[in-house]
């Protein structure tokens, strides 16, 4: 399929209808454009609320959460080979519940006067 549309003296150009209601491309929505030699690819950038939801096959029957650590775990091993030195892990589970507190501002406030 291919359409012919013509680029304005500000160089724009508007996709047409068809194309934005089958590639579901709303009024301010981000588009990125890719050269590829002499032509022009335009890919639409998804919206993260778009996609929610589509990992949904990748994780059935999986903790994410625990896919991450994991991950991390090892990120941080590669780190520490590469560099040769330890990576600093803050723990900010305290941090936490101290701001989850009724009184999280004031307790925020007494660390960043």
């Amino acid at each position: 399929m291919s359409e012919t549309v013509t680029v304005t003296s500000k160089g724009q150009i508007t996709i047409p209808s068809r194309l934005r209601r089958e590639l579901r491309i709303a009024e301010g929505e981000r588009i990125l454009l890719i050269r590829e030699g002499n032509a022009i690819k335009i890919v639409p950038i998804p919206k993260l609320s778009k996609l929610a939801g589509v990992d949904e096959e990748v994780f059935k029957g999986r903790v994410a959460s625990k896919e991450i650590e994991a991950m991390r775990k090892e990120w941080t091993k590669e780190f520490e080979q590469q560099s040769g030195r330890p990576r600093v892990v803050i723990d900010t589970k305290p941090l936490i519940k101290l701001f989850a507190k009724e009184d999280g501002w004031k307790s925020f406030r007494r660390f960043h006067p």
